[in-house]
């Protein structure tokens, strides 16, 4: 396999162009959109848009950033809103991770990963939501996986936060 240049973008072309590989990628109705940088819930705060190309376009991509949206709605769920900036800070998700069908399994999936796991300094857990056929991929890549409807139990500040998940997916995370 030939090494994988991994570029971190995020011009609102770059942008655009990535969310609409993510679209045609991924069956998900509910997935976090990326959206153009001036009104992006992440504007001001750490944003990875990773990719991958060929001489064809684009042949992965990777979204991930601090969990704005998420904390915001962990109020719900118990998070104190005074602990709400700590959880911003501290913790990141990975909206969206997708490889072209005829370029998967040759380690691009991963090299995203590992890039992303490289820049993620400052932040004190990643996590993210995963369907069955992924979660043995975000296993080798270090992660540690929940069952399929168990709540991912996070500490933020001094609150802990229970989230749960309905159906077949499952959380992923990592601690720093």
């Amino acid at each position: 396999m030939h090494a994988v240049q991994v570029n971190r973008v995020n011009s609102d072309a770059d942008r655009s162009e990535v969310e609409a590989f993510f679209a045609s990628n991924i069956n998900e109705f509910n997935r976090f959109s990326l959206m153009p940088r001036t009104i992006d819930p992440l504007k001001g705060l750490p944003s990875f848009i990773l990719t991958v190309r060929d001489t064809s376009g684009l042949v992965a991509a990777l979204h991930a950033g601090a969990a704005v949206e998420q904390m915001q709605a962990y109020v719900s769920h118990g998070l104190p809103i005074s602990e709400m900036n700590e959880g911003i800070r501290d913790h990141a998700m990975i909206y969206s991770l997708a490889v072209r069908k005829d370029c998967r399994r040759k380690g691009i999936a991963r090299a995203l990963v590992d890039e992303l796991l490289a820049q993620m300094s400052g932040f004190k857990r990643l996590y993210g939501v995963t369907g069955p056929e992924s979660t043995s991929f975000y296993q080798a890549c270090g992660f540690t996986l929940l069952p399929p409807g168990k709540a991912i139990e996070l500490m933020i500040g001094r609150a802990q936060v229970n989230i749960p998940l309905l159906g077949r997916d499952a959380w992923f995370s990592i601690r720093f």
